[in-house]
């Protein structure tokens, strides 16, 4: 392993490792050549191609073949950085390619680069894009971004001292060597470079290697000062250690808790940030969401990632696992919703084991469970019963809130969480129910209609909800039985997708047959029709047309005015 000098310091020398370097079809080497001190880079044709051409064309800038202004012709160090490393290290696939250059900017080794391909190989030219230095994408200074071959590359030189600003996660940074580079990354893992020049791996650490076969996420400085920096790394260690199976270096796990950390979350971060790193530990190959919000919990930075509305928004009001929310307990208030939502996330995996296992052995059917949502929908499910009035003075969900400010996710994510929670005590009385009485079809198929494509979704998440309600009297086994007898009911009836079903009579059908005034009336019917034909799956128009004459009729019966008669009235 990589090591310091007699001074302390580190040199490209003790950073290097030994490296072997493989082609994409040649065999690895036996575990006798391959020691301790040593590791294995292996590179796909593609790769090998453009690893070529950035050494090739900064040899012929050295030359003085290509020139570039304000700089004489010198020897470019090039280094693949970060992620890819990593990635190679583990034996995983990727194409996320980070150059880093240690004497020109991105942009200007970018150049080099499209002046060699238009040289040798003009079809090959590509477009460069610029990402400017002061963005809000964790870009903290000016890269180039360009196709080379069949490879996106991000070009951006070494990186030194940070300075960040009191409300600011963007630091002003200048040209750097690559220990002062590897210092200011977010976790060691992700400080390891590749050398196209010596074609070995380098850990300026000292502890990226080891860290990453111990697989513990270490911060390269103090983690407290680094999420003070930048808090967005506290997202940032979550996902990684979720996504590769790593510990929480104990330093690191205790500046996560810190509550100026969790505060300059509020400052820093835009709403968008939080979002698209809640969005990478809940979607993709590797993704554990269950995991993720687990520690987010763990950890206490719900309150942070899921911000409830604040005071511009308009006062929350309703209740929050039977206590009615008052300002003056918010703090304790939502401190029980987010213990509960760790209780309710951590029960979650059982259901969802035994729901797979049974779609398995069931009809297949159009509708799939949202696993996105399923998993949100259980973590936020304690706030179901909270609602705030917007500025337009219309109640709004706290939880759609949540999914459509806090985490600035889609609107169909906050339509989707809106169904959601507001169905999740139905299903959880039709779970109760489904225990002694048959399934009803009419009440199922109403369910169904009012939940659409998130019915299995919100099913699962009442599941849940209905554990956590008496667990020591009715064991979660109770409860998964349940749920997946009333899958079994529901697909057996036939009522997937039962929203998508054609009336038998539109509207002005049922104008014309009842002699009905136009109003609210006709909808009335056209309800009627809709629960006639959940209950006749297999009825006829005629049979329909029948049915709403005999309602019609029996509305019509003298006992006090009808509405028929009222409406009637209203229209003349």
């Amino acid at each position: 392993m990589s090591s310091a000098t007699a001074s302390g310091e580190m040199t490209l020398s003790s950073a290097s490792v030994p490296t072997t370097v493989l082609s994409e079809h040649t065999a690895s080497p036996s575990p006798q050549s391959n020691s301790n001190d040593s590791v294995v880079i292996r590179l796909d044709a593609e790769e090998e191609r453009l690893f070529s051409t950035l050494v090739q064309a900064a040899n012929a800038f050295s030359q003085g073949t290509i020139p570039l202004s304000n700089h004489s012709p010198h020897v470019i160090d090039i280094r693949v950085a970060g992620g890819w490393v990593r990635d190679k290290l583990l034996g995983r696939h990727t194409h996320d390619v980070d150059i880093a250059i240690d004497s020109v900017s991105g942009v200007e080794f970018a150049t080099i680069v499209q002046s060699y391909l238009q040289q040798t190989s003009p079809e090959e030219v590509h477009r460069m894009g610029v990402i400017a230095a002061n963005p809000s994408q964790s870009k903290h200074l000016e890269t180039a971004t360009m196709r080379v071959y069949t490879i996106d590359v991000d070009f951006c030189n070494l990186r030194s001292q940070e300075v960040y600003e009191a409300h600011s996660r963007i630091p002003t940074t200048q040209f750097g060597t690559p220990l002062e580079d590897a210092q200011r990354r977010d976790f060691t893992i992700n400080a390891l470079f590749f050398n196209l020049r010596t074609n070995q791996v380098e850990d300026w650490t000292g502890r990226g290697l080891i860290n990453l076969k111990q697989g513990l996420l270490v911060t390269p400085i103090c983690p407290t000062t680094t999420f003070h920096d930048d808090p967005l790394r506290v997202l940032r260690a979550i996902r990684f250690a979720v996504r590769y199976n790593m510990k929480l270096d104990t330093a690191l796990e205790d500046a996560c808790r810190d509550a100026q950390v969790h505060e300059t979350l509020h400052v820093k971060i835009s709403r968008e940030r939080v979002g698209k790193e809640l969005e990478a530990m809940l979607s993709g190959k590797s993704a554990k969401p269950q995991e993720a919000l687990e520690t987010i919990g763990r950890l206490g930075l719900a309150d942070s990632v899921f911000c409830l509305p604040g005071e511009h928004d308009g006062p929350i009001q309703g209740r929050i696992l039977g206590q009615a929310w008052t300002e003056r307990d918010a703090a304790r208030l939502e401190s029980l919703g987010w213990d509960e939502a760790c209780q309710c996330i951590a029960m979650l995996p059982p259901v969802l084991a035994a729901f797979r296992h049974t779609i398995q052995t069931t009809p297949r059917i159009a509708t799939q469970t949202d696993v996105r949502m399923l998993h949100l929908g259980v973590f936020m499910s304690p706030f179901r019963h909270l609602c705030y009035k917007n500025r337009k003075h219309k109640f709004i969900p706290v939880t759609t809130f949540m999914v459509k400010e806090s985490l600035k996710f889609k609107n169909a994510d906050g339509n989707a969480m809106t169904v959601t929670m507001e169905n999740v005590d139905k299903w959880k009385d039709m779970l109760t129910s489904s225990r002694s009485v048959p399934v009803d079809r009419l009440d199922a198929g109403l369910l169904l209609q009012s939940c659409k494509n998130q019915w299995i979704t919100t099913l699962l998440v009442a599941t849940v909800s209905k554990a956590r309600e008496q667990p020591l009297q009715d064991p979660l086994q109770h409860w998964i039985q349940a749920c997946l007898n009333l899958y079994r009911a529901i697909i057996d009836m036939g009522l997937d997708e039962c929203w998508n079903m054609r009336p038998l009579l539109d509207g002005r059908e049922v104008i014309h047959s009842l002699q009905l005034p136009q109003g609210p009336l006709v909808q009335q019917f056209l309800l009627e029709q809709k629960r006639w034909m959940l209950q006749h799956p297999n009825g006829t128009r005629e049979e329909c047309e029948r049915f709403l004459h005999r309602r019609k009729h029996e509305m019509e019966k003298p006992k006090h005015e009808s509405p028929i008669m009222a409406a009637r009235k209203h229209s003349h």
